[in-house]
């Protein structure tokens, strides 16, 4: 889902929030009066429910979801439409193994024009916040897929993914 950024008249900063739609009230009060023409993609969450033919998805201690693979081949966790006008440069990723043994991997890939946005390697089978720059951008619409592989004999999971503007 997408994060937002529009301008409050009313207080005077600009406010981020998450909505479907781009807002066109503020998301602190929605009685305030706001610049519908300061609104502007900000940065996207990443679903970690992959597409319906992908069963990689774990449910962990309390509840909480991650991805999971167990394979040297990259597999897709997600899949989503990069617009070219949000221009994202920074990937963040929660990773972790299911073991000490082993290598993960979590990228970032331009299915449309098949090449790498971004990759990131991990050991640590405790939870790891990663930040990396995404490089290649496409000038246009992209299908983009957030992808997984590991070498070793640990599962590689990922907790969360997000890229920002």
């Amino acid at each position: 889902m997408p994060r937002y950024r529009i301008y409050c008249e009313t207080e005077q900063v600009y406010v981020v929030g998450q909505s479907d739609e781009p807002p066109t009230e503020c998301y602190n009060d929605p009685a305030h009066v706001v610049r519908l023409d300061s609104v502007v993609i900000v940065g996207r969450d990443v679903d970690l429910k992959p597409v319906a033919t992908v069963t990689n998805v774990k449910a962990g201690k309390h509840g909480s979801e991650y991805a999971e693979v167990n394979g040297s081949s990259w597999e897709s966790v997600s899949t989503t439409l990069l617009n070219a006008s949000s221009k994202p440069s920074t990937f963040t990723a929660v990773t972790g193994m299911s073991g000490s043994n082993g290598q993960g991997y979590v990228r970032m890939f331009d299915v449309t024009h098949q090449q790498e946005l971004a990759v990131i390697e991990f050991t640590n089978e405790d939870k790891q916040v990663h930040r990396i720059d995404i490089q290649n951008l496409p000038d246009e619409d992209a299908i983009v897929e957030i992808q997984m592989r590991e070498t070793g004999s640990k599962k590689a999971r990922l907790y969360y993914a997000s890229w920002e503007v």
